[in-house]
């Protein structure tokens, strides 16, 4: 696929039919609908993006190898555009309203500074707070390994600032994400680029010790020819032994994972990195995972050192497989043994095996895979990403919480009610305000008070997603029973009919003190702006407005904007102080 796309990289015919193609091999169903879709956005992009249309095809090359739905190959191919080039409407016209919401979050995160290599672990974990969606961070990451891509075949064209910028973001941010999400074939490209372009000497000596035969102490065949010697060995001892729905195939380890471990392993040579060649064995079932080892063990020779079982432990991410080196001919050979669906969520990744799991069946229901399953695994990756510290209640109760962690993230951990009374706590004996960050080891008591409950600026103190989420909960919650009760008792002459349109660019207030606090529809602190469009100033000459995103825009009651309105969803202001 790859090839082709840089054969063909400027036919817009050739590269549609080619990404078609690719995705039709995971997903048979794809909707007439978006397949134009795809051929309108490649010939926008080539008439008024020329310049860059190279690279954008070039970053969904790498996307394509973990499986992505129309709605990101879209975004990928979008991402990054000029707001003079291609305006809402026009996006609205190109794309489906799905592509258009992965590209409105694309842009909430491309001002994120990928370089500073300390503050490596705090900008893995801003974007994925940023981040609702696992398709962006996958187009994210795809657009970041295609720029290394095309300053490997374009060097000229990008500054010695620039190459040292993407080439730190790779190394330091994107990297540790496609490890922790087990992307590893991802991962190995971009080491393998990033090695190229930072230690081309290094990279081509090894490159050329393991495709040459003139290293003849490791290689007496070809990688190719080796690997099927080896192979054809393995096939026949398990026909023998009566297992016969088998796959073995051989790969061989990239350049900077064998670099890597000469310099870590303090190996004198190439010669002594074990594994340079590995074979992959796909079974049916894990019995037949362990049935395969132990013919394997009992026919080879082989190192109990390098032996890792990681289907009864699996890595962090997810990962499972079984890995073993045996002895053939006097060479070492690395093994991985695991089931069809382990390899599937090592080579696409363990937070998208919800795709292996009948995606296809739902394409076939429905245009839009349903938003819960496709991001249960991203809130998982999310949140085993941070590294986590420990706490206990005062009855010796052990909590698991993130680093940064406040005594409201505690509090909520224990139970929402908690959590919604939270007025302080003691910790070691000492009490400490709520923006206190949680040590390893601390022991909480959570003071409570019945008539305290969450506010907004919450929301700036927690970093859990359990607790966001309960905080909005109740902060939305009662922006709902306010508006149902004015409905019901609010004089309907001070109630404009209008339906008020909230004007882009409005100013947000944020209220440091109680002074000339509104109080809208009968409470106090609740989240609401004044709009730009009528400037509200005057005392009693003011009306709120419930808006859909559960904040309330604040207008004069005369105002023109103020006219064509649901009743429902406008309230009484007044001003306290």
């Amino acid at each position: 696929m790859t090839q082709n796309l840089k054969q063909n990289k400027c036919n817009v015919k050739s590269i549609y039919r080619e990404i078609i193609e690719t995705m039709f091999a995971y997903n048979p169903n794809i909707l007439r609908e978006q397949k134009k879709y795809l051929r309108n956005v490649l010939e926008f992009l080539y008439k008024n993006h020329f310049k860059t249309f190279e690279a954008r095809v070039v970053s969904v090359t790498f996307l394509l190898q973990i499986e992505p739905d129309m709605p990101t190959v879209l975004s990928c191919l979008l991402h990054e555009m000029d707001d003079e080039i291609i305006d809402d409407e026009i996006l609205s016209e190109l794309v489906c309203f799905d592509a258009v919401e992965l590209i409105v979050q694309l842009k909430s995160i491309s001002s994120i500074n990928f370089q500073t290599p300390k503050n490596s672990e705090i900008i893995r974990r801003y974007l994925l707070s940023k981040i609702t969606d696992i398709r962006v961070l996958y187009i994210r990451l795809a657009k970041r390994i295609g720029l290394l891509k095309m300053m490997k075949d374009n060097p000229c064209l990008h500054s010695e600032k620039q190459q040292q910028y993407a080439l730190d973001s790779v190394y330091f941010i994107i990297n540790p994400l496609l490890s922790h999400l087990g992307l590893y074939r991802l991962k190995t490209e971009a080491e393998d680029l990033y090695f190229e372009l930072t230690n081309k000497k290094e990279y081509d000596f090894i490159k050329n010790a393991t495709r040459e035969k003139k290293y003849k102490n490791l290689l007496n065949l070809k990688f190719t020819e080796k690997i099927e010697v080896i192979k054809n060995n393995i096939l026949k001892i398990f026909s023998d032994n009566n297992i016969i729905d088998v796959e073995v195939f051989g790969r061989k380890k990239g350049i900077y994972s064998i670099y890597k471990k000469i310099k870590t392993k303090d190996y004198h040579s190439i010669e002594d990195v074990h594994d340079i060649f590995a074979l992959r064995i796909i079974t049916y079932s894990v019995e037949d995972c362990y049935r395969a080892l132990s013919i394997l063990h009992t026919a080879y020779e082989h190192e109990e050192e390098h032996f890792s079982d990681y289907i009864a432990t699996p890595k962090s991410n997810g990962y499972e497989s079984i890995h073993t080196v045996i002895l053939h001919n006097k060479n070492y050979v690395e093994v991985q043994i695991r089931t069809q669906e382990m390899d599937y969520n090592a080579e696409i990744g363990t937070a998208s095996h919800w795709k292996y799991k009948g995606v296809h069946e739902i394409y076939k229901k429905t245009k839009k895979i349903d938003e819960n399953q496709k991001n249960k695994e991203f809130s998982f990756f999310k949140n085993s990403f941070t590294k986590k510290i420990y706490a206990s209640t005062p009855t010796g109760e052990i909590k698991e919480l993130s680093v940064g962690a406040t005594p409201i993230d505690f509090a909520y951990s224990i139970h929402s009610d908690i959590g919604d009374h939270c007025s302080g706590a003691i910790v070691n004996g000492d009490i400490v305000p709520l923006v206190y960050k949680i040590k390893e080891g601390d022991m909480i008591g959570i003071l409570t008070d019945k008539n305290k409950f969450p506010k907004k600026e919450w929301l700036d103190i927690v970093i859990s997603d359990s607790a966001r989420k309960k905080i909005k909960s109740y902060l939305f919650s009662i922006g709902e029973k306010i508006v149902a009760k004015t409905d019901k008792t609010q004089d309907k002459k001070q109630i404009v009919e209008a339906e008020v349109t909230e004007k882009k660019g409005e100013k947000k207030i944020e209220h440091k003190s109680n002074k000339n606090t509104l109080i809208i529809g009968g409470e106090k602190n609740m989240i609401h702006h004044f709009a730009k469009c009528c400037n509200p100033e005057e005392k009693n000459n003011i009306v709120a407005y419930a808006s859909t995103t559960r904040d309330f825009v604040i207008h004069h009651k005369n105002c023109l904007n103020v006219l064509r309105c649901d009743r429902k969803r406008l309230l009484k202001v007044e001003r306290f102080g």
